[in-house]
């Protein structure tokens, strides 16, 4: 089930060509969170972790077992494609909102400068604002850029939105892996669940990175043996690299997008209800998953009782998704 609604209803011919662009990114991110989401998975690889007995019985190491395909080749170059067009809008946002193709407007230099701010510190802003196509974009255009940008939000995904760019461009393309998936809780038996990446209550994990059939993930330790001890599903989320960090696709492809068209839209014509409405429907679905992981994790009541009753139908995709 896509958790972006993709505006399919509207005519191409009312569109203007950031409009187009902008829809098609919309469409272009649901469709690639849903094809390397979870559900989608199942058919093409099957991820568990077999327990071992370790110490005696005092300690249970579980190692990955891969019977399948991790990662679909073609998916390198469709996240390269969708970063690099979430750029590009951007850039063809500021163009149209500073009226860079109006003859006699600019010169060659300043049209060279024509490009959307990612201000990682202020005096970064401050340049653009300064700038003969920053101040031309109007004071309330200028006002609401502002609030979005990475030095005023510390916004970590948008941060790495240019860095990801630049690297994947300039340097090495970037990485894909399936990594433990740190939103999940990993359920042992009745009552024993850990959350990948976190040590506690037995749990001792590798530092997550990328699954490869083999590797030990996990260390159990209890005062009592595990009862049932059989090999267990182990949930995995497709990440991206940055800077040594594994991402999250998904949560990476969601910010991105809810920031791309704040943006393009404040340049445009000022709506930003679709970004505003999603923005708001992933921050209700991340603490539904911080709520899940709780109650599994430590058995809390009240983290179950939010779980039960903030779950719905939306909830579905991101589970499926992962």
């Amino acid at each position: 089930m896509p958790r972006m609604a993709t505006q399919r209803g509207r005519s191409r011919d009312a569109l203007s060509p950031i409009a187009r662009r902008k829809f098609y990114l919309i469409r272009e991110i649901a469709d690639f969170i849903q094809r390397t989401g979870a559900e989608a998975s199942k058919a093409r690889v099957s991820i568990q972790v077999l327990p071992r007995i370790r110490d005696r019985g005092s300690r249970v190491t579980y190692r990955v077992r891969v019977h399948g395909e991790l990662l679909v080749e073609d998916w390198y170059e469709e996240l390269r494609d969708i970063i690099n067009r979430a750029r590009s809008l951007l850039d063809n946002a500021m163009w149209a909102a500073a009226g860079g193709g109006d003859p006699g407007r600019y010169t060659k230099q300043e049209k060279d400068r024509i490009k959307f701010p990612l201000a990682q510190h202020e005096n970064e802003w401050l340049s653009f604002e300064s700038s003969k196509h920053g101040a031309s974009i109007g004071v309330d255009a200028l006002g609401k850029l502002r609030e979005i940008q990475p030095f005023v939000t510390a916004d970590t995904v948008v941060q790495m939105f240019n860095k990801v760019n630049n690297l994947d461009k300039h340097r090495d393309p970037l990485e894909l892996a399936l990594v433990p998936d740190a939103l999940f809780a990993i359920v042992l038996a009745p009552g024993v669940a850990g959350v990948p990446g976190e040590n506690a209550h037995g749990f001792q994990w590798a530092p997550l990175g990328p699954l490869q059939n083999g590797k030990d993930v996990l260390d159990y330790r209890a005062s009592t043996p595990l009862p049932n001890m059989v090999p267990v599903d182990l949930p995995a989320a497709l990440c991206i690299e940055v800077d040594g960090r594994w991402i999250d696709v998904q949560d990476f492809l969601e910010d991105i997008v809810v920031f791309t068209v704040t943006a393009t839209s404040i340049l445009g014509d000022g709506d930003t209800a679709w970004a505003d409405a999603h923005k708001a429907k992933f921050a209700a679905e991340r603490a539904q998953l911080r709520n899940f992981r709780k109650m599994l994790r430590d058995n809390d009541p009240v983290a179950e009782l939010y779980w039960r009753g903030s779950t719905d139908p939306a909830l579905g995709a991101r589970l499926d998704l992962g």
